[in-house]
């Protein structure tokens, strides 16, 4: 043995060469160099990667360039712009209603674009909600680090922020609305006697409550359509009550050829909680799991674990067709659906035939679609980070 010293419990990496170890994370620091020597942290960095060889370190700046440095003296030798990659695994995004504001984020880092322009307007740390107002207004959801606790932060597209704590930890922000699951009771249950609390997201007022006294559902939100579906399996308690309580359901149920491995599902108004139809998706005995799923108008949209999107009417409960891919979007105006078949490659379906209208091709996968109000236009980011802007008010009937 060399050395011995106190230290915390945390993560530790050695360096290329140097006399130092990397701690991850150290206080306001993403990453810090201990100088085995002083016993001392000698640097640090907000952002993830660092590395020391010898005399001198590197580092990737909050501007996504890397620069090196001198460990003496932190003097700046030398920077370098990287070429433009492909987008990883992205943890929140947004898009204004004109088409002119888009925000995104993927672990480490978030930023905000003028879409005509192409400017980068703001570069910040990542946020893992997001929601754009026509005038390039950002809601974001920052996750608790670099010295600071959750919060919802207001930016503009100059910079200026505010934020407002979001102290309740099993709250997420889906756009405009921020959605928690907590106990009815003291120290309860995440997964059973719940309620849950709907708030908007500008002013983390309640917009609605509703208590499930059995299991908890899961659930996603179509932010563009104002939407909210929630699911259960048919064998809990929960859809067992709802299903008994509905003669429809009942006789959707007794059609069914399986009852094993089913789901039901109710499509909600996310900023009133009205309920705006449910029905029972049958999976052949659990031959499929569902992915996501997202209410349009009375089409209800599901991806599910082969790799197919699947369409029902939600006034009848009925299947209305099925396509391969994964990436989905839908308009209730245009009655359009897009398709994202296989990687680059997006057909344009009719959403009440499931008839195919066109198709598109990209020199990449893709990460983001979104329709106008209207129906008439289609947003589409590549994860090349390429943003297109498609006319498809000719393919709707």
């Amino acid at each position: 043995m060399i050395d011995q010293f106190p230290l915390a419990d945390t993560k530790m990496e050695t360096p290329t060469r140097g006399n130092y170890v990397l701690i991850r994370p150290v206080s306001n620091f993403a990453v810090a160099a201990l100088d085995l020597s002083t016993k001392k942290f000698g640097f640090g960095s907000k952002q993830y990667a660092l590395d020391i060889s010898n005399d001198v370190f590197v580092i990737e700046t909050k501007g996504g360039e890397v620069a090196m440095y001198n460990v003496a003296n932190n003097s700046l030798i030398s920077r370098a712009s990287l070429p433009r990659s492909t987008f990883g695994r992205l943890r929140a995004t947004a898009l204004s209603p004109d088409f002119r504001w888009l925000a995104i984020s993927e672990r480490t880092r978030g930023a905000m674009w003028d879409v005509s322009s192409g400017e980068r307007l703001l570069h910040v740390r990542g946020f893992r909600g997001a929601y754009l107002e026509d005038e390039g207004l950002l809601y974001a959801d920052f996750p608790q680090g670099g010295g600071k606790e959750r919060s919802m932060a207001i930016m503009d597209r100059a910079g200026g922020a505010a934020a407002k704590p979001i102290p309740d930890r099993t709250a997420r922000q889906y756009g405009p609305v921020v959605i928690s699951t907590k106990p009815s009771k003291p120290n309860g249950s995440y997964s059973k006697d719940v309620i849950m609390d709907v708030r908007d997201t500008k002013s983390l007022d309640s917009l609605w409550t509703k208590p499930f006294p059995r299991e908890a559902p899961r659930y996603w939100v179509n932010n563009r359509e104002g939407t909210m579906v929630l699911l259960w399996s048919t064998s809990t308690d929960a859809a067992r009550t709802e299903i008994k309580n509905d003669p429809k359901l009942g006789q959707q149920l007794a059609a069914m050829k399986e009852r094993e491995g089913n789901y039901f599902i109710q499509a909600l108004d996310s900023r009133t909680g009205k309920t705006l139809g449910q029905l029972i998706v049958e999976t052949g005995k659990g031959s499929f799991r569902i992915n996501s799923v997202f209410a349009v108008d009375d089409w209800l949209i599901v991806s599910d674990s082969d790799n197919r999107v699947l369409v029902y009417q939600l006034s009848t409960g009925q299947p209305k067709g099925k396509v391969f891919g994964q990436w989905v979007t839908a308009s209730a105006v245009s009655k359009l659906i897009c398709v994202e078949n296989e990687d680059g490659k997006l057909a344009v379906y009719d959403l009440g035939s499931m008839e195919k209208r066109d198709q598109f091709t990209f020199s990449s996968p893709l990460s983001m679609m979104r329709f106008s109000a209207d129906g008439k236009k289609l947003f589409v980011l590549a994860a090349d980070q390429t943003a297109y802007v498609l006319d498809v008010s000719s393919l709707a009937r």
